[in-house]
């Protein structure tokens, strides 16, 4: 029997998914587990989880989708290793792709931790090509031996609702969004409990952007951008430290940031910084 679920996910949920992803990753050998936040996703009355339960009504697995634009999906989910191999993740890959049709998104991006032989297992019979690998870093540095000397003419705000059409431009120049994109995502991450959304001023000049995820303990940078015309003069390295200052003083134990593995200006930045990999996702490409 498949469920499906939109909205905010239910504590006692999201507990029985991580029993469901801690037997998964010991037997898969990764280390990772599911973002659950739908927070981001383009239309909130999407279903975005589907549930896998057997026939006394134990959950054996699920799939996760993430749909921040109408273009595309990104999917994550487990089934339980005893119950592999009997259809049950195509069964709720297709109920995932029925619900996608009916928001006109037409793409699906597999996410999956580097592992050769699991990913081989995870889309066999499944048509889908390599992307792309995305680097999931792991501050590693010295928090508390952190100075913000250089470059005291750069800040880093809180945003409000007020700054949404500045970032809304800053967000397209740096990224390359669309209006939609960059309007959607910047809404969303000013309304969400969970992530804070910065303004970086120079000169009292905003120049640049950047969001912070926090879960528990553990925060994510995303969205990390500087216009083109204030890039290669060390203003990034100072957002980025001013950006860990202020995560210092919020009590997480563990701080993320992803990059695209082409993009080996922001890896080289992120590494200087003291951040190291932790962990690969590979991603690939279906058409629905």
């Amino acid at each position: 029997m498949i469920e499906r679920k939109s909205g905010i996910l239910e504590k006692k949920l999201i507990k029985e998914i991580r029993k469901i992803e801690k037997v998964c990753k010991k037997n898969d050998n990764i280390i990772r587990d599911t973002n659950l936040d739908s927070s981001l996703n383009f239309n909130q009355e999407m279903n975005h989880t589907f549930l896998y339960y057997s026939d006394d009504k134990t959950l054996i697995g699920f799939l996760y989708m993430f749909v921040p634009t109408s273009e595309e999906a990104e999917i994550q989910g487990f089934i339980l290793p005893k119950y592999r191999g009997k259809g049950y993740f195509k069964e709720l890959l297709r109920e995932a792709e029925n619900e996608l049709r009916q928001y006109d998104v037409d793409e699906i991006l597999f996410v999956l931790e580097f592992n050769p032989e699991s990913a081989k297992d995870s889309l066999a019979g499944i048509d889908a090509e390599y992307e792309f690998t995305e680097y999931s870093m792991e501050y590693v540095g010295n928090l508390n031996g952190l100075e913000s000397t250089e470059h005291s003419d750069i800040k880093i705000l809180e945003a409000i609702d007020e700054d949404l059409e500045e970032l809304v431009e800053i967000s397209k120049r740096s990224f390359g969004e669309s209006e939609e994109e960059a309007k959607g995502y910047i809404m969303k991450s000013l309304k969400a409990d969970n992530r804070i959304q910065y303004k970086v001023t120079y000169k009292k000049e905003c120049i640049g952007l950047a969001g912070v995820y926090i879960e528990e303990t553990e925060a994510t940078i995303f969205g990390f951008g500087i216009l083109p015309e204030y890039r290669g003069i060390g203003l990034g390295k100072q957002v980025l430290k001013l950006i860990l200052i202020e995560l210092r003083h919020k009590n997480v134990d563990e701080i993320l940031i992803d990059v695209d593995s082409n993009n080996e200006v922001a890896f080289e930045l992120y590494k200087k910084m003291g951040f190291d990999i932790e962990v690969a996702f590979d991603y690939y490409r279906r058409k629905i």
